[in-house]
């Protein structure tokens, strides 16, 4: 088990970093790269799978952690599609998450109070989006449900697993609030860059420890 988890987490950072430092020279090339650090998170989340763990839950993990995999290459070739596959995947995220514990009202309130957040936050800033706005803005509920429901399930069913589950999805409400400033305020940076790539990958391998683990 370790071995695994050292060699994924390794390979993970090598194709990350490859990525990162490639991506302004070769932007189309350099995504084989972006994509291949995900793998090492559906490696995971498959390797927990083909132990047995094979509830509904553990699948729509796996499903998700694909259409990650997808939306890192669609989000630079065509923005709006590549948030609408990230939103799909949280879909099957919230699918999983919901065969753990349901619905509860915590869990509700969680998700008016992050979108609320989300809403005070940058509702000066969305007009800049254009046509982006309103998949944003759907977006955003997505991925508060998502989160807000991880936190409920880490709760309620206490373990290692749901701790991975919760801070990955926590990793990606960071990860997806400091892009969408960068995307409003125009802002472009080497640390700012660096930093979404750990929150993104941290993100991503947190969710398929989530199988790996349980």
């Amino acid at each position: 088990m370790i071995h695994q988890i050292a060699a994924t987490l390794l390979l993970m950072i090598v194709f990350g970093t490859l990525y990162g430092a490639l991506r302004d020279r070769y932007p189309k090339g350099s995504l084989v790269f972006k994509a291949s650090a995900t793998c090492m998170a559906v490696w995971n989340c498959g390797s927990g799978l083909a132990a047995g763990k094979q509830g509904f839950s553990d699948w729509m993990i796996f499903v998700g952690l694909l259409f990650c995999v997808l939306a890192d290459v669609l989000l630079e070739l065509e923005f709006l599609w590549g948030v609408v596959t990230f939103g799909i995947a949280h879909f099957c995220f919230i699918a999983g998450i919901y065969r753990i514990e349901g619905i509860q009202i915590g869990s509700i309130l969680g998700i008016l109070g992050i979108y609320g957040v989300f809403l005070m936050i940058f509702h000066k800033g969305l007009p800049k989006l254009g046509k982006l706005k309103i998949p944003v803005l759907l977006y955003a509920a997505v991925l508060s449900s998502m989160v807000s429901m991880a936190v409920s399930a880490a709760v309620i069913v206490p373990g290692r697993s749901r701790y991975f589950l919760a801070a990955g999805a926590c990793a990606f409400l960071i990860s997806d609030s400091l892009i969408a400033v960068r995307t409003i305020e125009k802002k472009q940076s080497l640390l700012m860059g660096a930093v979404l790539l750990i929150l993104y990958y941290g993100a991503v391998y947190m969710m398929g420890m989530s199988v790996y683990m349980r």
